[in-house]
């Protein structure tokens, strides 16, 4: 079986080790960003470890850009089909000035919707017309354990942004379910990727450590793992889920 796992935002963090991951399982990945220059790490390393890669660059937020991924996704002829959205909004300018309702400002509202909202639902609908007619697809949207439980302060474009894609995958679960197609969703904690050790120093990790009831922070292993789960014949009977990858510190929060 020919299966494709389309993976956005593929260039670095979760999605790189997501599109990695799912190589050495055995997927055909068509892994994208908004440039094809910036994917050549990640398909030198799939290709050397064995594993078949495509680069479909495109910026999720230009309608024909998403159209043209989708018919460049389904041209690599799958038997079956799987979506990863990955890609967000989320430049170390705007995590530091995503703060509260009163202080961020326009342009990271504007960019956290409009990438993260409406990009992933963009490629849902032009993917799922083609799963639909194979009666099955697989759908993983990453979306934030803030999305679920916020903090004071922190990020509010981003996690409300977030939560809307929460509502998205599981309006998709229920409303197209009974016709083969799965969509799940994977909520992140803090995860030590490029654009955190950008943002935080040294200090700033260990007082996010301190939140946690665990001994370390996320990698995006830890994210790939669980992708790689829900998108694996294992997770058949999950549908409409979202779940939470953060060591524990949502339960905590919630107490």
């Amino acid at each position: 079986m020919n299966r494709v796992a389309v993976v956005t935002g593929a260039s670095r963090g979760i999605g790189r080790a997501t599109a990695e991951l799912l190589a050495q399982e055995g997927w055909h990945v068509a892994v994208s960003d908004l440039s094809a220059d910036t994917l050549g790490a990640v398909l030198d390393t799939i290709g050397t470890k064995g594993g078949a890669a495509t680069a479909l660059a495109a910026d999720l937020t230009d309608a024909a850009q998403v159209t043209a991924l989708a018919e460049q996704a389904w041209a690599l002829r799958p038997d079956h089909l799987a979506l990863v959205n990955n890609a967000a909004f989320l430049p170390p300018e705007a995590i530091a000035g995503d703060t509260d309702l009163l202080s961020t400002e326009d342009w990271i509202w504007d960019g956290a919707w409009r990438v993260n909202v409406r990009g992933t639902m963009s490629l849902c609908r032009a993917l799922l017309p083609g799963m639909l007619d194979r009666g099955a697809g697989a759908i993983v949207n990453i979306v934030s354990m803030l999305g679920l439980q916020p903090l004071p302060g922190q990020q509010i474009a981003y996690t409300t942004s977030k939560a809307a894609v929460t509502m998205l995958t599981r309006h998709l679960a229920v409303t197209y379910g009974a016709r083969g197609i799965r969509c799940n969703a994977v909520a992140p904690g803090s995860i030590l990727t490029e654009n955190q050790r950008a943002t935080y120093d040294d200090d700033a990790l260990a007082k996010k450590l301190e939140r946690y009831p665990a001994t370390r922070l996320g990698t995006p292993e830890d994210i790939a793992a669980a992708v790689a789960f829900l998108l694996a014949p294992a997770a058949g009977f999950v549908n409409g889920q979202v779940l939470t990858v953060d060591g524990g510190v949502t339960t905590q929060l919630a107490l």
